[in-house]
């Protein structure tokens, strides 16, 4: 056995701990979601609750991509070989639009997404995968905030995140500086 291949449950697990005290210190300030938010969450009602508050998109005519589409921990970030931002957060989690549009793709794909959903709007593209549900329908409207997914650990996935991207003109872009503003990195 290799060094990596012997580390890797321990660095597992430590994330798992990691995880497990940020959800712990955030649910305890969590708000009770308004009826606005309770109405546009499409989730199943078999998917456990949400162990961490979301981070809301940026306001705004939601046509662009901002913020972020769960809280979570960054795990992984863009740079090359990687084309967008991993958030580590427990399964069940639930994960939401960070920009308004039409999915154009919800379910399994086979290039390593596992599980995914594709929003849409004029030339942004925004990809969330490993995703454990998908709650949406090809050619639905979502709105920037809305539910479009469930976290998993699906497709070539190390463990519970949600993988991020987004591509402008079909050209993956670094989403980093409106994705992770100053105070949620």
């Amino acid at each position: 056995m290799d060094t990596s291949s012997m580390l890797m449950p321990l660095v597992l697990g430590l994330l798992e701990k990691l995880l497990e005290q940020t959800s712990a210190l955030t649910s305890a300030a969590t708000p009770a979601p308004s009826a606005a938010q309770a109405a546009t969450s499409k989730a199943p009602a078999a998917a456990p609750p949400e162990a961490a508050a979301p981070i809301t998109p940026v306001a705004g005519s939601g046509s662009v991509p901002s913020g972020r589409p769960v809280g979570g921990v960054v795990t992984n970030t863009f740079h090359p070989g990687h084309n967008g931002i991993d958030f580590g957060v427990p399964i069940g989690t639930k994960v939401h639009a960070t920009m308004g549009g039409k999915v154009i793709y919800a379910g399994w794909n086979d290039q390593g997404y596992g599980n995914l959903v594709i929003v849409e709007n004029g030339p942004y593209r925004t990809f969330f995968a490993h995703l454990s549900q998908v709650p949406v329908k090809v050619g639905q409207e979502v709105a920037a905030g809305s539910v479009v997914g469930i976290s998993g650990s699906t497709g070539n996935s190390t463990g519970p995140h949600v993988h991020y991207e987004v591509r402008k003109d079909l050209k993956v872009i670094d989403q980093t500086s409106f994705t992770l503003k100053a105070g949620q990195a």
